[in-house]
């Protein structure tokens, strides 16, 4: 199989049109407040469900969380990722900053 060569001056090609540059993939991606209404737009589209798909953005984590929760009983089926995995992440981030301060 033949492999493409990069020619300096050259913007890539992909099988799927140009392949942006670093700067340009930036300014395509949404900012904070486009991304939080994205979220509360699926939302509610998800509400007329008997099962409901949340998404949230936890400020602490910063990254995206995906629930799972029965709309009948409130109930909590599966969360992406869990809430272990997110304490941890919280926990593991907050020890960083605690060793950087301290080497300092």
């Amino acid at each position: 199989m033949l492999m493409p060569v990069a020619t300096p001056g050259v913007n890539a090609v992909s099988a799927f049109g140009p392949v942006p540059k670093p700067a340009e993939a930036k300014a395509d991606k949404p900012g904070v407040k486009e991304l939080q209404q994205s979220l509360e737009d699926i939302n509610k589209v998800m509400a007329g469900f008997s099962i409901s798909v949340q998404f949230q953005i936890d400020p602490d984590y910063k990254d995206l969380i995906v629930k799972v929760v029965d709309q009948d009983t409130g109930k909590l089926i599966r969360q992406i990722p869990t809430e272990e995995a997110v304490k941890i992440s919280k926990v593991m981030a907050d020890l960083k900053g605690l060793l950087f301060a301290q080497s300092a």
